[in-house]
């Protein structure tokens, strides 16, 4: 008893959270984002847990059915990232891995499946189940669904690092567990190319314990992060009576069913724990757990973590109000999860410059994370951690820089330990140049210079290069578009990185980086066409790109395209470090306000093949559904125009996130879309997400009261806020009138109250 009270505190401890616990998780909804491409998964998890246990289903649309190029099946061929489609009645069974809002896939490991009847010793085809859709229960740290052909309820929870699976049989004799080693999530990629292997798990090895029946298993995975490497050991709360291994298609990766004598009514339950270093990681993480099957027990004890994490903000509202805000507060803390097992081990991963692969097992001294989707969430996630969870955001940092001893630089999308190389920049930088500012890290200014210096430098190509960086970004001032693919899009980008490096060179008192990194961030000017307002591609000769197609998401036959994931009308706002220069550049307000108002009301249809399907969640051509938008609602402020930000945050609240399976409108993408939505429910944005700058918005929600780890509070009031009073008057912080439209982390950290007068008529700004 000692040792599990001992060890329920640390549990709670180590997620770094304060203030009165309310019993709030009633309010989540994790089957929001489910469908319409959000790609979270409905599986209960410890907040930023090691294991992400759930269903997993057939898809209404196979994925070989898809033709790549059809975008209006984009949403659907994606749908399989997150293992789940909510429009399927058929289970393939519950895994032990999901990633949650991604756009590409991975993990979904070590399948478990209960059922009932004779079943094929000699046949390689799949075992499913049929759900019943009406039965599906999905809360903050349960789910659970009826198969009634086999006449099992199957209940899942998890603990922060063992997934629990409870299977009650309503009829007694002989039941069955299957589990598949082979089991999981391809590339999607994959699907498409015919020479490609079909076999994501490329080595393998298992057995089960001739004492117990426990099973364990190793898998190194080949998907969307290469190479990937896997354990886990399962215990059950009875010993199977036999067992027998089943034949698969492909020869990696056994297949097992387990064979269970129960009565009617009578329980089976399974833990599961995983390691990426080694069996015996696997069993220790397992052992860190009471040794009892107690499922209800854990079912608790997972609730409360959640109570524990979202009762960081008290919101006031009502009942649907509070929905969509502790919905969106728990998807953003699904993600990233608690990758060191319980020594401390975990296994970092890279693919070397010749093709080889780094891997070395490492051991830290503090929490290490992993799933760093970092071109996301370093955008209004990572700040939300800086404010709410700042222990943690700060583990988030040293991760980051305990990667880049291991691996020589910081990782840009560190997926299960392995770098992916997903996506443009890497934004590490970014987020542990923000932590630094805040005071939340725990080395010196010095050694993170170092990382982010060399960083700069190892990303050749994929993020900042010599091939690119040297020829191009220094001496031009910009990346040529008959140079370089996605040319904007990674100049913009780099903007962000060579603030951040700026600011950390300034506090390491290293006034040559601070220069050399300065003197980049007006880059962007280069590329800026005073005629369209746009962002346009420009050659290395200095002549533009011609012809220049603003709506054209998706590159012409044989072409670069100068952006990612959309065009000029989206990514012609990415200025964040610095919106003022980006006013100036476009002849002051008047003619700032007048362009930014044709990317809300440009209601242009773009031809299929010109349209991505990651630009959703519109507006005109603005595009919530993905990151590089995201902040554009704010820069109204710098327009003297808040009235705007209020209308367009409010609109888009009301229009794209619901309390149903669509509740989010595009990729949630590690919870970076529902931090968006908790910091417009706040009523401020971090526009610049690089030390502490919030720009004022609208609020949401009549009091939102912030308990921060310092043990002081951060009060937000919308006073007379209503469906037509969406409009702020007048912003008072501690009782004086707001002095321009920025609250300051300091601001927040020191705790106090900022009170917003709400009217239903629009008032300009300064």
């Amino acid at each position: 008893m000692k040792k599990y009270v001992l060890l329920t505190v640390c549990l709670f401890a180590s997620v770094s959270l304060c203030g009165k616990t309310v019993d709030v998780h009633k309010y989540v909804n994790p089957m929001v984002g489910t469908g319409n491409g959000g790609n979270t998964f409905p599986g209960p998890v410890w907040p930023m847990g090691m294991v992400q246990p759930g269903p997993d289903t057939s898809l209404v649309i196979k994925p070989h059915d898809h033709n790549p190029n059809d975008f209006s099946q984009a949403l659907d061929y994606r749908s399989m990232c997150n293992g789940y489609d909510p429009r399927s009645n058929i289970l393939l069974g519950f895994t032990q891995t999901h990633l949650s809002g991604t756009g590409c896939t991975d993990l979904q490991d070590f399948l478990l499946l209960p059922f009932m009847g004779a079943y094929p010793t000699n046949d390689t085809k799949r075992f499913v189940a049929k759900m019943d859709k009406k039965s599906e229960v999905a809360q903050a740290g349960y789910y659970a669904v009826t198969l009634p052909e086999h006449f099992v309820r199957a209940e899942l929870t998890s603990s922060r690092r063992v997934a629990y699976h409870r299977y009650t049989f309503e009829k007694g004799g002989r039941v069955h567990v299957f589990f598949d080693c082979q089991a999981g999530s391809f590339a999607w990629f994959w699907m498409h190319d015919p020479n490609h292997p079909r076999h994501r798990v490329v080595w393998s090895q298992s057995k089960i314990g001739s004492d117990d029946g426990s099973i364990e298993a190793y898998n190194r995975v080949s998907c969307w992060n290469h190479e990937r490497e896997i354990f886990t050991r399962i215990e059950f709360s009875k010993k199977p009576v036999s067992w027998c291994e089943v034949p698969h298609h492909s020869k990696p990766g056994r297949r097992y069913v387990l064979d269970f004598d129960v009565a009617p009514g009578e329980a089976i339950v399974a833990k599961a724990a995983i390691s990426s270093v080694d069996f015996e990681g696997a069993r220790k993480n397992l052992a860190s757990d009471p040794a009892d099957f107690d499922f209800d027990a854990r079912r608790k004890d997972c609730e409360n973590a959640w109570n524990k994490v979202l009762s960081c903000a008290t919101a006031e509202g009502d009942d649907n109000a509070k929905k969509l805000f502790y919905t969106s507060l728990y998807h953003a803390y699904v993600q990233p999860n608690l990758f060191s097992d319980v020594d401390g081990r975990c296994r970092f991963q890279d693919v070397a410059p010749l093709g080889k692969i780094r891997n070395k097992i490492h051991t830290a001294t503090t929490d290490v994370y992993t799933t760093l989707s970092t071109w996301d969430t370093y955008r209004a996630a990572h700040p939300l951690y800086t404010i709410l969870t700042p222990k943690m955001a700060g583990d988030m940092a040293e991760t980051m820089l305990e990667w880049y001893d291991e691996m020589g630089k910081m990782p840009k999308w560190q997926m299960f330990g392995g770098e992916n190389y997903c996506m443009v920049g890497p934004h590490s930088i970014t987020i542990v140049a923000d932590a630094l500012l805040k005071g939340l890290t725990k080395s010196s200014p010095q050694r993170i210079l170092e990382a982010i210096e060399e960083t700069n430098k190892r990303y050749n190509g994929m993020g900042r290069g010599k091939s690119y960086y040297d020829i191009y970004y220094d001496k031009l001032g910009y990346l040529p578009c008959d140079k370089c693919e996605a040319s904007i899009s990674k100049t913009l980008e780099w903007g962000v990185i060579d603030y951040a490096s700026m600011r950390v060179s300034e506090i390491a008192g290293n006034e040559e980086r601070a220069s050399y990194h300065k003197k980049h961030l007006k880059n962007y000017r280069n590329f800026f066409d005073v005629e369209t307002g746009l962002m346009r591609g420009r050659k290395a000769d200095g002549s533009w790109r011609t012809p220049f197609e603003p709506y054209r998401q998706w590159p012409a036959k044989g072409d670069w395209n100068d952006y990612t994931e959309g065009g000029a009308m989206q990514y012609s706002w990415h200025v964040m470090w610095d919106p003022e220069g980006l006013v100036e550049l476009h002849g002051g307000r008047e003619k700032f306000a007048a362009n930014l108002e044709k990317l809300f009301t440009d209601n242009t249809e773009i031809p299929a093949d010109q349209r991505t399907g990651e630009c959703s969640g519109t507006i005109g051509q603005f595009a919530l559904g993905n990151e590089h938008d995201q902040h554009v609602p704010y820069l109204w402020q710098y327009a003297g125009r808040p009235d705007r930000t209020a209308e367009i945050v409010r609109e888009l609240c009301t229009r794209y996130f619901s309390d149903t399976i669509n509740g989010i409108c595009g990729n949630d993408d590690c919870g970076q879309i529902s931090a968006w939505y908790v910091f417009a429910c706040f009523g401020f944005y971090p526009l610049n997400p690089v030390g502490g700058d919030y720009v004022i918005g609208a609020p949401q929600m009549p009091k939102i009261t912030l308990h921060l780890e310092n043990g002081k509070t951060f009060v937000i009031v919308a006073k007379n806020i209503s469906k037509e009073n969406k409009y702020v008057k007048s912003v008072t912080l501690n009782g004086k009138k707001l002095d321009g439209f920025i609250v300051k982390h300091s601001d927040i950290f020191n705790g106090g109250e900022i009170v917003f007068e709400m009217c239903a008529k629009p008032s300009t700004g300064k």
